[in-house]
């Protein structure tokens, strides 16, 4: 406990006398606790463990996203910032007390067997989650590639609890893992992940984009949990001019209190921009919706964002053990919160005004609320059960297998269906023709994916998924009817 005491260092002084007097006084009843239970508990216990465990108990009173990490910890933790890890694919955190799905990754065993964001894991191997840490989570999903793990979802707007059972992989996040040139001369990119390199990822695709003739963009951060706060300014500079305000940070203490700006000229100049979000755009994603939102420079369309705006430190303590500690929740440049904790920053029916030409009303109270809100499909119950048992891909591989000559893009008929329908029942896996053929669409785009990914590869997969992507079609159809920037915000109203 000495070694506490000495860790109190400048800040002690900080502290009033009757301040420091309580402080004081309660470590010392922490060391005589300690002293006590080393010396008369029936066992004897493991200092260390007992120490560490009261420290995650200090930090997990906070809120879920402190924590002390040990070196192999930390290191797990640069590993994932730089886009390669090994997991199920999804990113999680605790909202209300529960464990919680951010968003899964595209191409990952979680976004192959259907979890969704917002999906409650209420269990892990059979095993309650109540009252689990984030850490204990995430060392819990994590393991060796090829093994499996089952967890129990519950998902809004369902009765009954789900079992998924995957199969961990190496996940690798490329922040940028396609982008085309759309009809006529609207881009798209889809942006994945803010790790080292997304903003100058985004420059280079967005002037080859420019290069082949785009003068319109959408770009795609759905399912985008975040990353580096750093790239999410880097990203963000691409389209607004220098000087202007991407984000603040404000926290208790006035080191925490800062202001990030456009440093860079922008490499997609004044044309008309999309932004499309979901419940699975987080952290950085949110810096950048709310950026480009609050200086009218592009239409943010789809559905409400997940409002993770705390801001995490991370502060050597010695010994090779690091604190991620919550310093500062992000504000967007109109002075929004972008946290949506379990108590507010602010009011939810909290009103402001963007800060470009527009002025336009712009909602707070956590996340950030699309100006054209586009609310996702959901899966039907036949749907997610045909997910959960991950029979598209097995499926695929048998129809690869006797359709030798499938063309590219992949395209295939009714026909394909009927094969599906055989492939279930050899399965035995019930089904109604009444499921089957109002979930007939879904179907033949399943499998249009699944085998593109197995013969042409991830590329190929996205161009196909983008032919069944209704939001993409409607961002493609307000930007063809566009000519400024001013103009897809009138459109949008219309709409």
């Amino acid at each position: 406990m000495l070694a506490a005491v000495v860790l109190l260092g400048g800040w002690w002084l900080g502290y009033s006398q009757n301040g420091r007097q309580n402080l004081k006084s309660d470590l010392n009843l922490y060391s005589r606790i300690l002293e006590s239970v080393l010396r008369n508990y029936v066992e004897e216990p493991n200092s260390h463990e007992l120490i560490e465990s009261s420290i995650n108990g200090m930090l997990g009173s906070l809120d879920p996203m402190c924590e002390l990490m040990d070196p192999e910890e930390y290191n797990e933790l640069m590993v994932g910032t730089r886009g390669k890890y090994g997991g199920l694919g999804i990113w999680i955190t605790i909202r209300d007390e529960v464990l919680t799905v951010v968003s899964p990754l595209k191409d990952t065993p979680a976004e192959r067997i259907g979890i969704q964001s917002g999906d409650r894991i209420v269990k892990i191997e059979g095993e309650s989650t109540e009252g689990i840490t984030l850490k204990e989570a995430v060392n819990t999903l994590r393991g060796d590639p090829g093994t499996k793990v089952t967890i129990t979802i519950e998902r809004e707007g369902l009765d009954e609890l789900i079992d998924y059972t995957l199969t961990r992989e190496v996940i690798t996040v490329d922040n940028i893992p396609f982008y085309e040139l759309l009809e006529g001369d609207i881009g798209y990119i889809p942006l994945v992940h803010f790790s080292e390199g997304a903003g100058e990822n985004l420059e280079d695709a967005v002037q080859e984009l420019v290069g082949m003739g785009a003068k319109k963009l959408i770009l795609d951060i759905r399912n985008n949990h975040g990353g580096l706060l750093t790239e999410a300014v880097r990203v963000t500079e691409n389209f607004l001019p220098v000087g202007k305000t991407i984000v603040s940070t404000r926290g208790r203490i006035q080191a925490s209190n800062k202001e990030f700006k456009s440093l860079r000229e922008p490499s997609f100049g004044d044309y008309p921009l999309v932004i499309l979000v979901n419940g699975g755009s987080a952290s950085a994603s949110e810096i950048l919706a709310g950026a480009i939102q609050d200086w009218d420079r592009g239409l943010v369309m789809g559905d409400t964002t997940f409002g993770k705006g705390s801001v995490q430190t991370t502060l050597p303590v010695g010994d090779g053990y690091v604190l991620k500690l919550t310093t500062a929740k992000y504000y967007t440049p109109s002075g929004r919160c972008i946290h949506k904790g379990e108590e507010l920053a602010e009011s939810p029916d909290s009103v402001y005004r963007t800060i470009g030409n527009l002025q336009r009303e712009v909602t707070g109270g956590g996340g950030i609320i699309p100006d054209l809100v586009v609310e996702p499909g959901k899966y039907s119950a036949f749907e997610t059960d045909l997910l959960r048992r991950d029979v598209f891909q097995k499926f695929a591989s048998r129809y690869a297998v006797a359709h030798p000559e499938l063309p590219r893009p992949v395209v295939v008929d009714a026909s394909a269906v009927g094969e599906f329908a055989a492939y279930l029942t050899d399965e035995e896996i019930a089904y109604s023709d009444e499921d089957l053929d109002k979930s007939r669409e879904f179907v033949m785009r399943r499998i249009e994916e699944e085998i593109s990914l197995k013969l042409y590869g991830r590329e190929e997969a996205y161009r196909v998924a983008l032919k069944h992507d209704k939001i993409v079609e409607k961002a493609k159809e307000l930007l063809s009817k566009a000519s400024s920037r001013e103009d897809v915000f009138s459109l949008a109203s219309g709409s």
